[in-house]
């Protein structure tokens, strides 16, 4: 029984490192799906590499949007990923140009949140 207690703490350790960045804007951004949804354009897509144990990867994607007569820009960093290939498919969804969705808050344009 111990060692099956042990295997769903690591389990659930792998998700919340897996998804942090998901847990972190729900908890830093509460409330954003319910914020106003405007059309963005991709500006950017990266793939980042982090070197450790094990190589683990990031796609980046940088986008734009007009409010108001304003310009503003934000940014989506993906889960993170253990292949390339996972992250490069998250950039080639969303290629230089493409139209997206994100939420943006009501009195604070300059936060936004994509929508996936």
């Amino acid at each position: 029984m111990k060692s099956y207690a042990l295997l769903i703490a690591a389990l659930a350790i792998v998700l919340a490192i897996k998804y942090w960045l998901r847990i972190w804007v729900a908890l830093r951004f509460p409330g954003s799906s319910s914020w106003s949804t405007i059309s963005a354009v991709v500006e950017q897509g990266i793939v980042h590499t982090y070197s450790g144990r094990s190589e683990t990867y990031r796609a980046e994607i940088i986008y734009s949007y007009k409010l108001r007569g304003e310009y503003y820009s934000g940014r989506y960093q993906g889960d993170l990923c253990y292949s390339e290939a996972e992250a490069e498919d998250l950039i080639e969804r969303y290629p230089k140009g493409a139209a997206l969705q994100v939420h943006v808050h009501p009195t604070r344009p300059e936060l936004s949140v994509l929508k996936l």
